[in-house]
């Protein structure tokens, strides 16, 4: 038997039951290149035969295999609570169970029950914020950029803010402090050296 020209077509391979439902465009990409390297292998005598089944497995795959989760749960032996590379702080289970009742359906996140008229997303965490801290209002970001320039854009703009040279840092996602401090308006003063600042 001629395995060569056995090779099945790029085709029928989209058309195999096994790839019902699957997206053609990466399926096409991967199977082209699983069966360019078969035939590689069958030129260069490295095979003498193959499974077309078998290659419709190894196929399907790789497939999988590109929308695997790549995160995965871990064991913090650490030492550290809120650790900022193994997911921060953790979201309790009794927190996500109930909150499961309200994201898996439609809810009023913007829409304002009381008023029948759009609403205001914050609403319902600046509520419970404003009544347990007795501010005026509150505004929840998620992450310590956003939080770092809307403070500052907003009490500090045009003004000098003093920062410690050791405090000049990145944040995670290559936010750096000095970046952050430029775009909020905010006029940047270092004080003392890199590892160490005195309080006079």
């Amino acid at each position: 038997m001629n395995y060569l020209r056995a090779l099945p077509k790029i085709d029928k391979c989209l058309s195999h039951p096994l790839f019902e439902g699957c997206n053609s465009a990466l399926l096409m990409k991967i199977a082209r290149t699983h069966i360019e390297a078969l035939r590689h292998a069958l030129l260069h005598k490295e095979i003498d035969s193959f499974e077309e089944e078998a290659l419709m497995q190894e196929i399907k795959k790789a497939y999988d295999k590109v929308f695997d989760p790549s995160l995965k749960p871990l064991i913090n032996a650490t030492g550290v609570i809120l650790h900022t590379n193994m997911g921060r702080s953790l979201i309790s289970k009794t927190l996500l169970e109930r909150a499961s009742a309200v994201i898996c359906n439609y809810s009023n996140l913007e829409y304002n029950l009381e008023e029948g008229c759009r609403g205001e997303r914050y609403e319902h965490v600046s509520h419970h914020l404003k009544a347990l801290l007795g501010v005026e209002d509150v505004l929840v970001v998620n992450n310590n950029a956003s939080a770092v320039f809307l403070i500052l854009n907003t009490f500090a703009k045009q003004k000098e803010v003093v920062v410690s040279r050791g405090e000049l840092v990145e944040i995670g996602g290559s936010f750096r402090i000095p970046e952050v401090m430029k775009h909020s308006g905010a006029l940047l003063c270092e004080v003392g050296a890199t590892n160490k600042t005195k309080k006079k």
